[in-house]
């Protein structure tokens, strides 16, 4: 979850426009966040009547957001799948080239422009400005941000003040305290259990392993305990031991940032999302909320599954390699770097699922948004909320977005354990028929 600001940045930065079928009004928020590190793109008239939608939900800094930003249509359009129309493929394909140019040195400076680029004028903290610190309840970060080892190195390559890194330091002395505490709490349980096992099944109790321990390895636990003998569960084991049995090992890259991406292409009427990550996408169909997006989280089967086949793990918080709650993005280049497999089966892929659906005519917008918002709203709420007001007289679409934010925001993000406290981009698409 993170540090946050004194007071939160509400400015909204919107704007609105139409093409085609299609009008549209965006915003974003900065919010109680220490900077903003969303993008988004909104174009109702790409070529033909298309149109291209998306948010990109950065963590790590805004560099790769924004890079998103600038670079995806235009990557898009050029795509000789998109030229022959096969779009599922274009929009799987555009997603993966965001990854090889971030990785080209071609575009080294421009990446590192875009770092200290403030492209809504966010508001920093400042010396006389002490961010405030998260609820001391919640240990993990609620965002998709990396765990604060790999967040330190991008946003220390922004500037940060002395100030601002002690704050954090001390943030990670006290966070790494309560699970240490907790921790052990856990372990004595745990050989509680195993003696209170043993004394009541004549020493053939379960044996509990650590974590990342092998079905071989279990086994020959389970043979070396047979007869009544002493368990092998080590009984001084400390929590140092298992933070190194959990530990991510990769090597750093020189790209620490990273962003989910939810893209929404319109062709002919009927609506095509990618989606990599948590950010989502919903339609409204006759008030009907339908959701046109997959979360990505590292815990899903489907995502473990792949993870762990590319060398990483999934901690018991639920966190790739102890590190990023997410478990697929643009960037994160630092959890891609597997040469023996194919993007789409890197630890962290930036491969998108893809959803396909007809604009009907009872079908009256969509909404894409990050996980700022979606962690507050559920999906029929965001669309119920939307359609009281879309048909006020003289209301633009963007300020429907300002008064979600308005609704979202917390009043103090530590009271929240985090919700409400995320910065937030939404873009509302509304269609016309005939």
């Amino acid at each position: 979850m993170g540090q946050y600001l004194s007071t939160p940045s509400t400015e909204k930065h919107s704007e609105d426009g139409a093409g085609g079928i299609m009008e549209y009004g965006a915003s974003a928020m900065q919010g109680w966040r220490l900077s903003m590190e969303d993008a988004h793109i909104s174009n109702p008239s790409v070529a033909d009547g298309r149109g291209v939608f998306a948010v990109f939900d950065g963590h790590g800094g805004a560099e790769v957001a924004l890079f998103c930003e600038k670079h995806l249509t235009e990557e898009l359009l050029n795509l000789a799948e998109y030229k022959e129309e096969r779009f599922d493929a274009a929009l799987t394909r555009v997603f993966h080239r965001m990854d090889e140019m971030i990785l080209s040195p071609t575009y080294d400076k421009e990446l590192e422009k875009l770092k200290k680029e403030r492209p809504y004028g966010e508001k920093r903290v400042q010396n006389n400005d002490p961010p405030e610190d998260p609820p001391e309840a919640d240990a993990e970060e609620n965002d998709s941000s990396p765990k604060k080892a790999d967040s330190d190195k991008a946003e220390n390559s922004t500037g940060e003040n002395n100030s601002e890194q002690d704050a954090r330091g001390e943030e990670a002395r006290n966070v790494r305290l309560q699970l240490e505490e907790g921790m052990q709490a856990y372990l004595q349980n745990l050989r509680d259990a195993r003696s209170n096992a043993q004394a009541n099944n004549n020493g053939q109790g379960t044996i509990i392993l650590p974590y990342g321990r092998s079905e071989d390895d279990q086994k020959a636990a389970e043979s070396n305990n047979e007869g009544g003998g002493q368990s092998n569960f080590p009984q001084n084991i400390s929590f140092s031991y298992m933070l190194e049995e959990q530990q991510c090992n990769l090597p750093d890259h020189k790209i620490t940032a990273g962003c989910t991406a939810v893209v929404a292409l319109v062709v002919d009427r009927e609506i095509i999302v990618a989606n990599a990550g948590d950010s989502k996408a919903v339609l409204c169909r006759g008030g009907k909320a339908i959701g046109l997006s997959f979360e990505h989280k590292p815990f899903n089967d489907i995502e473990k599954r792949r993870i762990e086949a590319a060398g990483g793990f999934v901690s018991p918080a639920g966190r790739v390699n102890n590190n990023l709650n997410l478990s697929r993005s643009i960037g994160d280049l630092k959890y891609k770097g597997n040469k023996s497999i194919p993007p789409k089966d890197q630890m962290i892929t930036s491969e998108p699922d893809i959803c396909r659906e007809k604009i009907e005519p009872e079908d009256e917008f969509m909404v894409i948004a990050c996980d700022g918002v979606w962690d507050i709203m559920e999906n029929q709420e965001c669309v119920d909320f939307i359609r009281q007001r879309i048909g006020v007289p003289g209301k633009k679409l963007s300020e429907i977005c300002e008064e979600i934010f308005t609704l979202c925001l917390a009043q103090d993000p530590k009271s929240t354990s985090g919700l409400g406290g995320d910065n937030m981009t939404a873009v509302i698409v509304r269609f016309k028929h005939e």
